[in-house]
């Protein structure tokens, strides 16, 4: 028989593996998994081919609140709400 050892998401693309205890399953897949994404100044996604240290950036979002939170090895923290500019693609 088949079990789930655990679940790992990463609410921005590249970043470090978020454990969780239960996640939604839905037709589009994990609704917080890879929810954002690094670009570049050219507009190109960044990620962790480009620079290895990115996997020690852990993310964490609120959905109801529209927050995102970046934590970086040094101890620091961003965090802040979550504004379009343009239209989503």
């Amino acid at each position: 028989m088949a079990h789930v050892s655990w679940l790992t998401i990463a609410p921005v693309k590249g970043l470090a593996l978020v454990e969780v205890d239960e996640i939604a399953l839905g037709r589009r897949g994990v609704a917080e998994n890879r929810r954002f994404y690094l670009v570049d100044a050219d507009g190109r996604r960044y990620g962790l081919l480009r620079d290895g240290r990115l996997a020690l950036v852990r993310s964490a979002y609120d959905a109801g609140r529209e927050r995102l939170e970046l934590a970086f090895p040094d101890g620091s923290v961003v965090a802040g709400q979550v504004e379009v500019d343009g239209e989503v693609a």
